[in-house]
């Protein structure tokens, strides 16, 4: 007499070998996974870097306070100390403590900065933003549509100026202002002019040599 099948061990090898696919999916899934994560953490992105660089080229220096942009006229301001040493030279007696003196309790202005001429003596120019001056916002300037934008105002002008072969935009860019730099830079690279900035807390002065060159106060 033939035996019967034990129908209960046959549903149980039915799904242990279910359960041995599943597994081995599972696995699979997992070594994916991970070879993803690794091949993933591995990608390079390159990131320009901003490198100091010498140059020949003329710099043309905006300050980025407020999310508004500010002309910085050095020559200006230079021609200015010029003057004033010229003068003091001629009216003081030479003694250098009282030219120190002098330059102590001298201060210029201009449109937007108070000029600390004590600095001179050291050979360098420092400079402060006045409280009250306004600058270009450049709100009506669409990011999505930069090409061919028409910028108003003294900036517009120093870009239909400004000479890609020679001249350098610089911006001193205060922690508050980023947005507007971003879309300053932007206008200058559209016209294929080079940019340089330089990064300053709210309430950092801003330092020049004599010479043009900046020194940023730390």
């Amino acid at each position: 007499m033939a035996k019967r099948r034990d129908s209960s061990n046959d549903a149980s090898i039915s799904m242990d070998s279910f359960l041995d696919i599943l597994t081995c999916l599972v696995g699979v899934l997992v070594l994916i996974i991970i070879l993803t994560s690794i091949d993933a953490s591995q990608t390079k992105v390159l990131i320009p870097t901003p490198m100091s660089q010498k140059s020949d080229k003329k710099l043309l220096f905006v300050e980025c306070r407020n999310e508004q942009l500010f002309p910085v006229p050095l020559e200006e301001m230079q021609t200015q100390i010029e003057q004033e040493f010229v003068r003091l030279d001629k009216t003081l007696s030479g003694d250098p403590e009282e030219m120190r003196e002098a330059l102590r309790n001298l201060a210029f202005q201009t449109e937007n900065y108070i000029i600390d001429s004590s600095y001179a003596l050291v050979g360098q120019i420092a400079i402060t933003p006045r409280p009250d001056s306004t600058g270009d916002d450049l709100e009506g300037v669409n990011m999505q549509a930069i090409e061919g934008v028409v910028v108003p105002g003294w900036y517009g002008e120093m870009l239909d100026n400004a000479d890609p072969k020679s001249d350098i935009i610089t911006f001193l860019v205060r922690d508050n202002s980023f947005r507007v730099f971003k879309k300053a830079r932007a206008l200058a690279w559209v016209k294929k002019i080079q940019v340089a900035y330089e990064l300053l807390s709210v309430n950092d002065p801003i330092i020049f040599g004599l010479g043009g060159d900046i020194a940023l106060a730390q």
